[in-house]
């Protein structure tokens, strides 16, 4: 009989530890758990922290009803796929669940995986850098048309590559074009010195502008008048637009068609009685 209630009052007592606080190394447990270090100070080598449960992909990918929260440690990802909820899991790492898919937990200041230049964003539940492309021009670039403004033709000479970090920016001395990695909000910049041989009002003046190859037409476009035949005058596109990874893009310029042919021709430098610098931009940057 005194065996029984010592046994009731064991569990009793292991009841009220599990429903309350729990300490590890103290008796004075701070929160729902409370793990103190076992040498909290000094040269030991004993190891004193948490291990968390290792998975591979494959393990981390088939869990299913996954509470938020839920932490792991991924250690091999040559099993299961980087699809599902599994579509962040790409290296090794910790991994914790959120919006229904594992997160992966990077550090804010420099990500071990950023490993290209640019402007580091957080999109879509991943930390990231942003695709950029920022190029000017070698050398002026004329073109002469002879139809409406409608239709963009290739700026050519954009061949100073300040950053491409997906390496999806081409340019020759006729032509450029892009891709973009993700479909996403893309940042819009040409700043274009012009000159052009015929003079002209409202929206008969030169168009500069992107270009989607695949529609064959403007996605974003910006023209101005040009009172007078022969003069610089710089035209600034700043928009923002989504952009899609199946298309091909590409910076064109168009002169205004007014009484048969003229010639629009793009600055590539700036000169004046205080010196010379580049003038003629064109970039775009993901914002998400």
């Amino acid at each position: 009989m005194k065996n029984n209630k010592l046994l009731i009052g064991t569990f009793t007592s292991v009841s009220s530890i599990i429903f309350g606080q729990v300490g590890i190394n103290t008796s004075t447990p701070q929160a729902t758990l409370d793990v103190v270090a076992k040498v909290p100070t000094g040269s030991a080598a004993n190891v004193d922290g948490i291990l968390v449960p290792r998975v591979d992909r494959q393990r981390a990918q088939s869990m299913s009803s996954v509470p938020v929260s839920t932490l792991v440690y991924v250690n091999n990802i040559g099993t299961g796929a980087a699809t599902g909820t599994a579509v962040n899991i790409d290296k090794v790492g910790f991994y914790y669940f959120e919006n229904g898919i594992w997160q992966k937990m990077q550090p804010i200041n420099g990500p071990s995986d950023l490993t290209s230049a640019g402007t580091v964003i957080y999109t879509n539940g991943k930390t990231i850098v942003a695709q950029e492309i920022t190029a000017l021009m070698t050398d002026d670039f004329s073109m002469t048309a002879t139809s409406s403004p409608t239709v963009g033709l290739y700026i050519g000479n954009l061949n100073v590559e300040i950053i491409d970090n997906e390496n999806s920016y081409t340019s020759t001395a006729t032509w450029n074009n892009f891709r973009v990695k993700e479909n996403g909000v893309y940042s819009i910049t040409m700043n274009l010195q012009l000159t052009d041989t015929k003079a002209s009002v409202g929206s008969l003046g030169p168009v500069i502008g992107l270009w989607d190859d695949a529609s064959n037409q403007w996605v974003a476009r910006v023209n101005d008048g040009y009172p007078t035949a022969g003069r610089l005058q710089t035209y600034t596109l700043i928009t923002s637009i989504n952009l899609r990874n199946d298309r091909t893009y590409s910076f064109r310029a168009s002169p205004h068609f007014s009484n048969g042919t003229e010639t629009l021709t793009i600055k590539a430098f700036n000169t004046g009685s205080t010196g010379s610098g580049p003038i003629s931009q064109v970039s775009v940057r993901r914002l998400k």
